[in-house]
């Protein structure tokens, strides 16, 4: 009996800090630049709590979604245009459970490439 508890506790605390115990790479910078290249001296590394470049952004076109909604952290790195300029971004970003995270930013901004992973430190390779 003692041993499934254990067990059941230990499995519950290893979810929970799947996304909140996430660290990434985060950058952001011109194309032909450091972030982009993957220069890891260029990249800060965080622990995921909430990122605000492209979040924001990103919620609001996912305003439909409940905000009690679980949530799926996740590393992106991604190349996209906004107003005429190209960016090289990495980081932390959230969505809801289920939700493509590439897919949504490209609803708020024109991505030229973009991976997301769960590792830590996993958004790392160049461009």
């Amino acid at each position: 009996m003692y041993h499934t508890i254990v067990l059941q506790i230990i499995v519950l605390v290893s979810i929970f800090n799947r996304g909140l115990g996430l660290s990434c790479y985060e950058c952001i910078g011109p194309p032909n630049r450091g972030c982009a290249a993957a220069d890891l001296s260029d990249f800060i590394k965080i622990r995921c709590t909430k990122s605000a470049f492209l979040q924001e952004t990103i919620e609001k076109h996912l305003d439909q979604v409940a905000s009690e909604d679980p949530k799926e952290t996740s590393c992106v790195q991604a190349l996209f245009v906004q107003n005429n300029a190209t960016i090289a971004f990495r980081g932390c970003v959230s969505v809801p459970a289920g939700i493509d995270i590439c897919k949504a930013a490209s609803h708020v901004v024109d991505i030229k490439s973009c991976s997301a992973c769960t590792e830590n430190y996993c958004n790392k390779k160049a461009f």
